[in-house]
């Protein structure tokens, strides 16, 4: 009922095997690592100055995109202008603010 084949060449069938993995992984790879670079394409960068009563939360909610998650876009600020969790901003300072594309 079944045919059986029989492997002529096993180095033939080694490298048709290599080869279809290879192309698989490519193809996987390509595909989740492009919508991942396509969603976070920084283009420049804007110099703002702290005024009284700003906080990076305010700041975020006017710079950010509508459909990005704040609390990650006030890491990436805190990360772009080596900002640490306790430290706050004061009137004066000055950061900058990624815009994306």
């Amino acid at each position: 009922m079944f045919k059986k084949y029989k492997i002529v060449s096993p180095v033939r069938f080694f490298i048709f095997v290599l080869l279809t993995t290879m192309i698989l992984v490519f193809g996987l790879v390509t595909v989740f690592t492009s919508a991942r670079t396509e969603a976070a394409t920084i283009n420049s960068f804007v110099q703002v100055e702290i005024n009284e009563n700003d906080t990076l939360w305010t700041i975020a909610t006017e710079y950010a995109d509508d459909s990005m998650d704040i609390r990650k876009f006030i890491d990436e600020l805190r990360e772009i202008n080596d900002i640490d969790a306790n430290d706050s901003i004061h009137p004066g300072d000055q950061i900058f603010i990624p815009i994306y594309e």
